[in-house]
């Protein structure tokens, strides 16, 4: 991604942000609203069925 494209997204803030890390544990899901407030999730690595 060019340095030109990266700023427009960096910039963008009327959109929903997400990382999602998956562990052999845990899943950790971060979420980061328009408005810049940050959401945490963990949930079990072990059965993603559960979650769908």
């Amino acid at each position: 991604m060019r340095e030109k494209d990266m700023n427009a997204v960096v910039s963008d803030r009327t959109s929903w942000q997400f990382w999602i890390d998956r562990g052999g544990t845990f899943t950790d899901i971060v979420a980061k609203r328009p408005d810049g407030k940050l959401i945490i999730h963990k949930l079990l690595s072990e059965n993603p069925d559960r979650y769908t």
